[in-house]
């Protein structure tokens, strides 16, 4: 068996302001994007991981996953800058954990390699480490 554990970190990204997408908008007027297509969340975070497989005469077992921590609660962009401040907890986006795994076994048939695996993926509703507090998606996905 051969493994290989890793841990990295993730550096801050920014979430932008986009133009006004829709003619309910006034013009000039900054919105902010859906957080899901955003390319970062503002925040940093610890990203640790695994990697691993075993022989099993013509087929190979393998695994991997990753767990991304992260310390911080909340960034410091609203959500809805056009509105005022009711709830602290969610008027700002939360920098939440996330993580993903998959699991699966491979072979070859005559010089053509074959896998089968799943993936699982995710955002939890408590962060390990640091607060919870922010507007945030908790989901599941799983996929074969």
């Amino acid at each position: 068996m051969r493994a290989a554990l890793t841990a990295v970190s993730r550096l801050d990204s920014r979430l932008f302001p986009i133009e006004p997408m829709a003619e309910r908008d006034p013009p000039g007027h900054a919105i902010v994007a859906d957080f899901s297509i955003m390319p970062g969340d503002g925040g940093w975070g610890i990203i640790t991981s695994f990697q691993g497989f075993k022989t099993f005469g013509r087929f190979v077992a393998f695994a991997s996953g990753s767990y991304l921590f992260s310390p911080q609660e909340q960034n410091d962009y609203l959500r809805r800058p056009d509105r005022p401040v009711t709830d602290p907890t969610s008027a700002y986006y939360t920098i939440g954990d996330q993580y993903a795994a998959r699991i699966g076994v491979g072979t070859s048939v005559e010089r053509i390699g074959l896998s089968l695996a799943a993936r699982l993926e995710g955002v939890p509703s408590e962060d390990i480490i640091g607060g919870s507090n922010g507007r945030r998606r908790p989901a599941v996905q799983c996929s074969p």
